[in-house]
């Protein structure tokens, strides 16, 4: 059995701003990105800015300042609604509140009528809204066969629809957005305020702090590969990045989220506190038990493929064996739609090998599964690379992300 610690340390982003300190956070972050591309982040502070519409009638710029701390509480325990309501509207919580919130409220979404949640369907163009129960297949990242280097990869299942139901919501943007039409960008879809009171401004500052804090994990992962913090600026301009509510039924045989690696650069989780995360070590699945007050933070295909394999995105899935419902808030920061990524000079096996692509064509091409089972072998790939043979070539040629500096 793996120990937990070397499977997804928990790290302390307390102080991180102090040279010393940050140094030292991100040479931990390269030691569990170059293992299993998994860590776990508590104490840490906050600050952004949110800007946009609320609301049909708009409402100011507001900067907030947050504190995390150890002890933070996943609760879902809901407060009386108007209480919620009120206290969105007129304070800054602590963000164990916040966090506390966003919970209740998806209980509230996946407790609404299945003909309430079928009306905001997810739009397959903006990849906003409600996903059913059954509606997405992961499972497919991994098939049967046996690796290259003997390594032996599980029996799975192929295209087995996943026991979960699911609600994307992304950045609050205007029609005049420069990105508004463009792919995983545009409007979110909500129910209205009397389905589920409060919801849009709880989302609302929930995605904004989570944005600004995996922009600023970005700058110490530059560090953590000896590149300058403003490496990956240009790679999270006005990303495609959404949280997604997630609600898993207790399942007897059924796989909540089949075997899947993640599409874009970082992955921030909060769970509710029911287990069900395994990790795939290349020979077996490993449970994750996020410890209490943290983010489970993972390395998606992007980065994997910005570092020519040397970060892993690593195979996961959710067994949700616990008995009980099983709800999880991931945050996705995939990328600038038009950035291209490839695999930094002399940077991993996957130099010369990987193909470069645009933030925008991956997402494409991994939400849309057209190559579903092409998939197969670039998660084993990416997973497998430094111990892969090199039989992967590309009929590109080798390029750097631009306005990266390489």
């Amino acid at each position: 059995m793996v120990d937990p610690e070397l499977l997804a340390p928990v790290l302390s982003l307390k102080g991180m701003h102090d040279p010393t300190l940050r140094q030292a956070l991100a040479e931990s972050i390269d030691k569990a990105a170059r293992r299993y591309g998994f860590f776990q982040i508590v104490r840490f502070s906050l600050s952004f800015a949110v800007s946009g519409s609320l609301t049909p009638s708009g409402f100011e710029d507001r900067s907030r300042h947050l504190c995390w701390s150890v002890s933070l509480s996943l609760s879902l325990s809901p407060r009386p609604l108007a209480a919620a309501k009120s206290m969105a509207a007129h304070s800054y919580p602590h963000p164990a509140e916040l966090i506390s919130r966003a919970f209740a409220i998806t209980r509230l979404v996946f407790d609404l009528s299945k003909e309430e949640k079928e009306a905001l369907a997810r739009d397959p163009e903006s990849n906003r809204g409600y996903t059913t129960m059954g509606g997405q297949v992961l499972d497919g990242a991994i098939a049967t066969r046996e690796d290259v280097k003997g390594v032996e990869v599980p029996n799975e299942e192929v295209g087995k629809a996943d026991m979960k139901e699911g609600y994307m919501i992304g950045a609050e943007i205007s029609s005049t957005h420069e990105y508004f039409a463009r792919f995983s960008h545009g409007p979110n879809r909500y129910p209205t305020e009397s389905q589920v009171p409060g919801m849009r401004e709880t989302m609302t500052e929930y995605f904004e702090s989570l944005l600004a804090l995996s922009k600023e994990l970005m700058k110490v992962i530059a560090l953590s590969l000896s590149l300058p913090s403003d490496t990956f600026d240009e790679l999270s301009r006005e990303p495609a990045a959404a949280i997604r509510l997630l609600h898993y039924p207790p399942a007897v045989a059924e796989i909540g989220a089949g075997a899947h690696t993640d599409f874009g650069l970082l992955t921030l989780l909060a769970t509710s506190g029911a287990p069900g995360l395994e990790v795939f070590d290349g020979k077996t699945w490993i449970p994750l038990e996020p410890a209490e007050g943290t983010f489970v933070v993972n390395v998606g295909d992007l980065l994997a493929l910005y570092t020519g394999g040397e970060y892993k995105s690593s195979l996961h899935r959710v067994n949700n064996t616990s008995g009980v419902d099983r709800y999880s808030i991931p945050f996705f920061l995939d990328g600038n739609s038009d950035v291209l990524v490839s695999p930094v000079k002399g940077m991993g096996e996957g130099w010369g090998k990987l193909k470069a692509v645009t933030v925008e064509e991956h997402l494409r091409e991994r939400c849309g599964f057209a190559s579903h089972r092409s998939w197969v072998f670039y998660s084993l790939i990416m997973y497998l690379i430094p111990r892969f043979d090199g039989t992967y070539t590309s009929d590109s040629a080798p390029g750097a992300m631009k306005a990266a500096v390489v």
